[in-house]
């Protein structure tokens, strides 16, 4: 039963509903043809001859009630019901009147072709079976009233003055009905080559999604491994020196000379800043990758925040004697996050510490570039191969190398400097020579106002 009336908007996508949509559309079109075709010829046949045509015009009268009937199927959910009613009546009017009443001779039992194409319009691909049992019926009635009815055997024989005219209004009639049947196809058809390009491109653009996504994913379990690494094994080394030197000076701590005591404070002291640092990169690390730190750019002066920064580091410069120059002048005023621009400033200026010579030099400038203030570290230690450069900010480099007095470092430093700058909306990246020192560059916006 439910093949038959077809109640369709459940379980449908919003392709086939629009589809299913189209179909209902076509039927009523259909149905609301038939009614006025009838209409008309029921007025035509008045014209000819009221009496000889009035048993016609109340046959095709009556079948004015199943096509109204289509309006009130499709309102109450009986679609397929709708279209069988529609296809059916299509064939039986034109037969009846054309085999029992009117024989061939007005020719309007070519309207059997125009309804072939009928069932193709209201059926889809899945429905052949309806498709073939109206078209089937159609070529049956065509073939039987051209080729197999006995001539006089029609209940009414038709005056032959009328036959030309009746002729020339079918043909016309026949010629509007296809035309405009084509016309609504040809439209269905584009519309339905319009959705399925907004379709490839959503599928497309949903695949560009997916591809990055995976790509973030890659890259977040690369950097999940990598830590996890460093927890196991790079974490657990200093923590050992800590634990095992502090054990020593506890249990010990008179009988080894204030040299040797001294050396072993400050192998804690160290151990204890690499694991400070790790554990400090490590949270900026799951901050960044569960969207946790959210950017706040404000006004800032970039002279005061690397002034600060370098003061922090003023005691490993002076262990190396270096002489850094800090040439930002103070009017270089900033919109960036300062935790952001702090975190990179002391990332860079660290490294270049590291990887600085005893009684080296360290320069800091910054360059205007359009809207960005470009700004670079500069040192003159051991410098970077090419082949290490094209990786050094990638999220699976995390191997760091010692410094020039063996300082250690986890090696996520720069990899979390290029994740802020490119939150902020810079770039960074490297110019390096081995054995004659780095220079890292990156960009930041400027401010908008004066300082």
């Amino acid at each position: 039963m439910n093949n038959i009336l077809e109640i369709p908007y459940k379980d449908t996508d919003d392709a086939q509903f629009h589809h299913l949509v189209r179909q209902i559309r076509f039927t009523q079109l259909a149905a609301a043809i038939s009614i006025f075709s009838h209409i008309f010829y029921i007025c035509l046949y008045f014209y000819f001859n009221f009496r000889l045509l009035l048993p016609v015009s109340i046959i095709l009268a009556i079948f004015l009630i199943p096509y109204a009937s289509v309006f009130l199927f499709t309102r109450k959910g009986y679609f397929q019901l709708a279209k069988i009613t529609v296809a059916l009546c299509l064939n039986l009017s034109i037969f009846v009147n054309t085999a029992i009443f009117m024989g061939k001779e007005p020719d309007i039992h070519f309207f059997f072709l125009l309804f072939m194409l009928f069932p193709i319009m209201i059926w889809s691909g899945k429905r052949t079976m309806w498709i073939a049992v109206f078209m089937v019926l159609s070529l049956f009635c065509f073939i039987y009233v051209e080729y197999l009815m006995a001539p006089g055997s029609s209940v009414i024989h038709f005056p032959d003055r009328f036959i030309p005219a009746v002729r020339s209004i079918t043909i016309f009639f026949t010629f509007v009905v296809i035309s405009f049947a084509l016309f609504i196809y040809q439209g269905l058809v584009i519309r339905k080559e319009v959705q399925l390009h907004q379709q490839s491109e959503q599928m497309k653009h949903i695949n560009n999604e997916l591809h990055t996504r995976t790509e973030e994913l890659s890259e977040t379990i690369k950097m999940r491994d990598k830590f996890t690494s460093v927890l196991a094994h790079d974490l657990k080394n200093p923590l050992s020196a800590v634990v095992g030197f502090s054990d020593l000076l506890l249990k010990g701590y008179d009988s080894y000379p204030d040299s040797r005591k001294k050396k072993m404070i400050s192998t804690i002291h160290e151990g204890s800043e690499l694991a400070y640092e790790f554990i400090d990169n490590i949270l900026l690390w799951t901050r960044l990758r569960t969207g946790r730190f959210k950017a706040k750019p404000e006004i800032i002066n970039a002279r005061d925040i690397v002034d600060s920064q370098v003061a922090m580091l003023q005691p490993v410069l002076e262990r190396k004697n270096i002489d850094l120059k800090n040439q930002i002048g103070k009017n270089i005023v900033l919109n960036s996050d300062k935790f952001l621009f702090s975190t990179v400033m002391n990332n860079l200026i660290s490294n270049a510490i590291k990887y600085s010579y005893q009684d080296g030099k360290i320069e800091i400038t910054v360059n205007e570039s359009g809207e960005d203030f470009e700004f670079c570290v500069k040192d003159y230690g051991t410098g970077i191969s090419k082949t290490t450069q094209h990786k050094l900010f990638e999220a699976s480099t995390t191997q760091s190398l010692k410094g020039t007095n063996n300082e250690q470092g986890t090696g996520m430093g720069l990899y979390l400097c290029r994740e802020f700058i490119e939150i902020s909306g810079g770039k960074i990246w490297v110019e390096s020579e081995p054995k004659i020192g780095s220079s890292f560059y990156f960009t930041q916006k400027k401010a908008k106002v004066k300082y």
